[in-house]
């Protein structure tokens, strides 16, 4: 029943702004395992996706969500969002685009919904996580750099790379997922 009254108010909710809402064909894993396949309207603001299906539609709150991924061909992307939460920060869980994925995850979160498209660099906070935390990246120098920053000297010295900028500290992790991901290859053969 609560469930029937939460799909009711949140599509009576968003049925009002339905023109400017953009549907994509995609896929949810709920965190029972099920994977949907439908239509997908994501509310970032609300932490929700709703899912048009075969079997109907349904509104799924973060915490009953593993992932979901869907098509943006405005971007020619294929976008994939992860439920993450982290106790420090919040009990909630919260859903989170991945931007990296590897040993370190980096991850965003729009800031703000304007109704047209966000820019990359200044609408969006990005995250990278380690160990189950949910860390700013804008603490990448204090947090990850002192640890990796052994490892990945050379291609640093090479690419000119600098800690302090957020760009940088992206190209940062996605080296150092590369040369984890090498390293395990190694030690299989």
């Amino acid at each position: 029943m609560g469930r029937i009254l939460l799909t009711v108010f949140v599509l009576a909710f968003f049925g009002a702004f339905a023109q400017e809402d953009k549907w994509y064909p995609g896929a949810v894993v709920g965190a029972d395992n099920e994977v949907i396949v439908g239509s997908l309207l994501f509310q970032h603001e609300h932490d929700l996706v709703v899912v048009r299906s075969l079997l109907g539609t349904d509104v799924l709150p973060s915490w009953q969500i593993i992932s979901f991924r869907y098509y943006d061909s405005a971007a020619n992307l294929n976008r994939r969002f992860i439920s993450l939460r982290d106790k420090e920060i919040s009990e909630r869980a919260r859903l989170y685009e991945v931007v990296v994925a590897g040993n370190v995850l980096v991850v965003r979160r729009e800031k703000y919904h304007s109704g047209g498209e966000v820019p990359d660099r200044d609408g969006f906070c990005y995250y990278f996580v380690r160990g189950g935390r949910i860390v700013s990246l804008m603490r990448f120098r204090t947090e990850l750099y002192p640890e990796i920053r052994s490892i990945l000297a050379r291609p640093e010295r090479e690419m000119r790379l600098n800690p302090n900028r957020p760009d940088h500290a992206i190209r940062y992790i996605q080296l150092y997922n590369q040369l984890k991901s090498d390293m395990r290859l190694l030690a299989v053969r």
